[in-house]
């Protein structure tokens, strides 16, 4: 295109100029009519030039802003595809997988409180302390998944906080089974006579982990739907 132009411009403008023939001056007649009306009328296409100069330089402009806005949104685009593909297994499959966890906890946890007092219910955590456990193995593997901890920069404060709140009380809770089981098998009746600090750290476990939970799995849902993900196998849960 700009050859194209520099080619007409220089055959109407600067041949004319360089070989045509100059008017007779006593008369100012003859000469190449061309020539004559480009030295006549020289400044007006000065000025013509200079404003088609300047409309060129706006539109080559105007081209590289488009061409960077472009490269711009296709970076932007590149960078959301990436994070939604980091939620999409921060969510997937753990969030129904925390959420089955949190229903067992809640069937173990009702029938813990059958018993009407707080020792008997100390007494069935005590005797039932391996499924208590194999739910706290189940949460600390999923809570710990590397997936899940790659996603973390994405998520807001509260959301973070509260999964580390969450952790925290998953690694006592672990530490607290461990070694009420191994104090059961020392003891011949199967569970333990007297409550200790393990039993009430399990019983903590019990009664607050499941709306733990719960709040941690709505700000999932909350960072996934900010990302147009979809979260698997939880809507019937």
């Amino acid at each position: 295109m700009l050859r194209l132009a520099a080619l007409v411009f220089a055959a109407a403008i600067l041949l004319p100029l360089l070989f045509g023939s100059s008017r007779i001056v006593e008369g100012q007649s003859g000469g190449d009519g061309w020539r004559n009306f480009i030295y006549d009328f020289q400044t007006l296409l000065t000025g013509i030039l200079a404003i088609a100069a300047a409309w060129w330089n706006v539109s080559a402009m105007k081209a590289a802003d488009a061409s960077s806005d472009k490269r711009h949104n296709e970076v932007l685009e590149k960078a959301r595809l990436d994070q939604q593909r980091i939620i999409e297994r921060v969510v997937n499959p753990q969030t129904a997988q925390m959420r089955t966890a949190s229903v067992i906890l809640g069937m173990h946890k009702r029938t813990i409180m059958k018993v009407n007092t707080l020792e008997g219910q100390l007494e069935r955590i005590s005797i039932s302390v391996h499924m208590m456990d194999f739910i706290i193995t189940q949460l600390a593997d999923i809570i710990s998944r590397p997936q899940l901890r790659e996603g973390m920069r994405l998520f807001d404060g509260e959301v973070t906080y509260k999964i580390h709140a969450l952790e925290k009380r998953i690694e006592k809770a672990k530490e607290a089974a461990t070694k009420v089981y191994e104090r059961r098998e020392e003891d011949d009746f199967g569970f333990m006579k007297k409550p200790a600090r393990e039993l009430d750290v399990l019983y903590g476990f019990m009664t607050r982990s499941e709306d733990e939970i719960e709040e941690v799995l709505e700000g999932l849902k909350g960072i996934a739907s900010q990302y147009g993900v979809e979260i698997k196998g939880l809507e019937h849960k």
